[in-house]
């Protein structure tokens, strides 16, 4: 996914600043992720979901080591169709 990708490309996180923090957004030295209106969005104008798929619950959590390689728990709920699918993904930087 591009989410992923650009995780993995990213050499420094701006938001969730520091280990143990979570946010409801994620901000790399690459791009930004949001949610607004159940639809995520990349740099806060790109759309990346269509109206009939609702995003919710979404939060970055900063793990890893202050001195060494940062990782990312991604987690959000998804809901198309009346289905209802919860996410958790872990990801590091390169």
């Amino acid at each position: 996914t591009l989410l992923a990708y650009d995780i993995r490309q990213a050499t420094s996180i701006t938001a969730p600043a520091s280990a143990g923090q979570t946010s409801s957004n994620l901000v790399l030295n690459t791009h930004s992720y949001s949610v607004s209106g159940g639809v995520l969005y990349l740099d806060a104008v790109l759309p990346l979901t269509d109206t009939d798929i609702q995003i919710s619950n979404f939060s970055a959590t900063r793990t890893g080591n202050p001195s060494g390689k940062h990782t990312l728990t991604i987690d959000f709920t998804l809901t198309a169709d009346r289905q209802v699918k919860d996410y958790h993904l872990s990801l590091g930087l390169r």
